[in-house]
């Protein structure tokens, strides 16, 4: 049996050497952007290949705005999609997210100096559902965008950080898009006030 054991361990470590070399990165995220899925200083897996992303995958792509910058962002709009909002409420062309919302929390970004006050919420847009933070208190606001061809809207799913997605960069060309993040393998020891339980190689929604 521990022969056993120790011979499928072994395939297993050959397997994800493969794959490591061949098909996957570890990358650490920079920022709370993508809080409270991702929190800056995780140590996630990226699938190589993003220019066939579909709705709700989280990707790593080139900064249109500079060449020389990696962005991160779930993917909430592709070609032809239009992109805006609604009463403070996201909209899809012409589909709104469902949001369950969790509850209050104080989150304290790395990118800020003070905590803020956020809602969680649990969103469903078609057939993927994923952990958001909202603004408790001021409606979210995008500027309304029609996605070009072979292009990718992104948003975080901390809403109330605009800075690190298409709400500040714009659209995204597919073809920069170098993989999509899939696992999270090691999370940051500190929470910060983010109310999610999160363990070592999980996979991502």
């Amino acid at each position: 049996m521990l022969k056993a054991a120790l011979w499928l361990a072994g395939i297993a470590l050959v397997v994800f050497g493969v794959l490591r070399l061949f098909f996957m990165d570890v990358v650490v995220v920079g920022h709370d952007g993508m809080a409270p899925t991702l929190l800056a200083g995780d140590q996630v897996f990226l699938w190589r290949g993003g220019d066939d992303a579909e709705m709700g995958d989280i990707v790593v792509c080139q900064n249109p705005q500079n060449a020389g910058q990696m962005v991160i962002g779930r993917v909430l709009g592709r070609s032809n999609m239009t992109v805006s909002t609604d009463h403070g409420q996201l909209d899809v062309s012409g589909t709104r997210p469902s949001r369950d919302i969790k509850q209050t929390v104080d989150f304290q970004s790395r990118d800020f100096q003070r905590p803020i006050r956020v809602q969680l919420s649990e969103d469903t847009l078609g057939n993927f559902t994923h952990h958001a933070f909202w603004p408790d208190r001021h409606p979210l606001r995008l500027r309304e965008t029609q996605v070009p061809v072979n292009h990718y809207y992104l948003l975080g799913d901390n809403r109330t950080q605009h800075g690190n997605d298409s709400r500040t960069f714009g659209t995204v060309p597919a073809n920069t898009c170098v993989g999509r993040i899939f696992m999270l393998v090691k999370p940051t020891p500190d929470p910060r006030g983010n109310p999610l339980e999160r363990g070592w190689f999980e996979i991502l929604q």
